[in-house]
C-alpha cells in the first residue's frame, strides 16, 4: 500500500516493515509558549521575566491491515518495537528535517475491529525541528593571529547553537584557544592538543555540551568566564572569530532550526 504520509523512525517507516500497515494521518501539534512574570511592586501589570517554549506531540495514526486477531497482535508487537525507543523523526511533507523524539503513549488494540485506527504519541521535549545536516564553514588560523568566519543558518527559530572542531596544525602542542560569537566567548587553557589532534564542541542527543579531545572530556579547561553556550542567530550573518596559539583548521557547524 503506497504511504500517503511518509513517517520514519530511525530511517525506517512502518510499510517497510509490514505492508499491512497503514498511515492515516500525522497531527503535529504546535508547542505552547509558556510566559513566566513578576508582579510589579507598586503598580498595575506583570514583568515578562521569561519566555519559553514547551513540549511538542506529534501524533501517529496508524491502521493495521489484517483481519485475523493473531496476526493483528503480531503487528502491534511490531508497531511498539518500531516506537517505544524514540530517536530521530522525520515527516514527508517536512523535507530535510528531522526532530528527536520519545514515545510517550502507545495504542490500545482491539481484536474486534480489525479496520481500527490506534495512535502513537512522540513527545519532542527539544520542541525545534533540525536539519539532516548542520550548515559548516572552514577557516585556518596562524599563530596568534584572528581568524574570522560567518555562518547565516536559514531556520524559523530565533537561534541556534555553534559548534566546531579545531585541529592542530602547527609545530608545537596548542595550549590556548578562543572561539567567540554574538559577544559570547568560549575560552580554553591548559590544553596540550598534539599535531594532528582535533578538539570538537558539540551537543549530545540531550542537548549537554561536550568539549572532547580522543573522546576524554577537556571541559575542566574551559575559564570560568566562558559563555554557557555560542549563540547563533538565525537567518542573520554571525561573525565567529578564532584565535589559537598555534596554526590551526577551524571548521564551525550550527544546526538549522525549524519552528
Amino acid at each position: 500500500m503506497k504511504e500517503l504520509y511518509p513517517v520514519r523512525l530511525n530511517g525506517v517507516s512502518l510499510n517497510a516493515i509490514d505492508t499491512r500497515f497503514h498511515i492515516a494521518d500525522v497531527e503535529e501539534e504546535a508547542p505552547k509558549i509558556k510566559v513566566t512574570t513578576q508582579s510589579r511592586a507598586k503598580y498595575d501589570g506583570l514583568r515578562m521575566m521569561r519566555r519559553e517554549r514547551e513540549p511538542r506531540r506529534i501524533i501517529v495514526h496508524v491502521v493495521l491491515w489484517e483481519r485475523d486477531k493473531m496476526k493483528r497482535l503480531e503487528m502491534y508487537d511490531k508497531l511498539v518495537e518500531w516506537a517505544e525507543n524514540g530517536g530521530m523523526l522525520t515527516l514527508g511533507y517536512r523535507n530535510g528535517q528531522q526532530i528527536r523524539v520519545e514515545c510517550t503513549e502507545l495504542p490500545d488494540i482491539s481484536g474486534r475491529d480489525w479496520k481500527e485506527e490506534v495512535d502513537v504519541v512522540f513527545t519532542a521535549y527539544d520542541p525545534y525541528w533540525r536539519g539532516l545536516d548542520p550548515m559548516a564553514t572552514s577557516v585556518s588560523t596562524a599563530a596568534g593571529q584572528t581568524a574570522t568566519a560567518y555562518l547565516r543558518p536559514r531556520g524559523t527559530a530565533r537561534h541556534t547553537f555553534l559548534e566546531f572542531e579545531i585541529t592542530n596544525t602547527g609545530t608545537a602542542a596548542m595550549s590556548s584557544l578562543s572561539v567567540s560569537v554574538n559577544g559570547g566567548s568560549f575560552i580554553l587553557r591548559g590544553l596540550t592538543l598534539a599535531y594532528g589532534k582535533t578538539l570538537t564542541a558539540s551537543y549530545d542527543n540531550h542537548g549537554f555540551l561536550a568539549l572532547k579531545v580522543d573522546g576524554t572530556s577537556v571541559m575542566d579547561k574551559r575559564t570560568a568566564d566562558s559563555a554557557d553556550d555560542l549563540v547563533i542567530r538565525q537567518r542573520e550573518s554571525n561573525e565567529i572569530t578564532i584565535v589559537t596559539d598555534q596554526a590551526a583548521r577551524a571548521r564551525l557547524l550550527a544546526w538549522e532550526q525549524w519552528l
